[in-house]
């Protein structure tokens, strides 16, 4: 039995957003981490532009299914324009208590900017390139004891 399939009757879930690139992995380890330490399920979620569900990128693809199988979960992926309303609708409807990204190495306003904005009341975890968690919390919460923070 893994780690994930123990946590499936909690009521928390870990939101883990990720692209078909190959830190994806590193990336899911940390997510995994983080689900274990506050003893809930994990949910994969990759959302690719329309044009990749044409001409898919393989080495993508084959990442998702690496993490598929490292993580004893299931990566969902959606192909859709908007990924930010559809990664907002899908940590609605599977009732995320945690988002969990990576860092944007780009200076303009990111995904995780803009998913925030949309779920105010949600913490999200930032993860480094090194696997460090980095824990944004709203003003209204607190933080979860025994979560490493970076």
């Amino acid at each position: 039995m893994n780690e994930n399939t123990m946590n499936e009757n909690t009521n928390e879930c870990v939101l883990l957003c990720v692209t078909g690139h190959p830190s994806a992995v590193t990336l899911c380890n940390a997510a995994q981490e983080l689900s274990k330490q506050t003893n809930a399920r994990l949910e994969i979620l990759c959302i690719l532009p329309p044009l990749d569900k044409e001409n898919p990128d393989l080495q993508k693809l084959e990442t998702l299914d690496r993490l598929a199988q490292t993580s004893g979960t299931v990566v969902n992926i959606y192909f859709n324009e908007s990924p930010v309303l559809v990664a907002a609708a899908f940590a609605k409807k599977v009732k995320a208590t945690r988002v969990a990204l990576g860092f944007s190495e780009r200076q303009i306003p990111t995904f995780a900017n803009f998913l925030r904005q949309l779920l105010p009341q949600v913490p999200f975890a930032m993860i480094g390139k090194d696997g460090a968690l980095y824990q944004m919390i709203p003003a209204n919460r607190t933080l979860i004891t025994g979560v490493r923070n970076g």
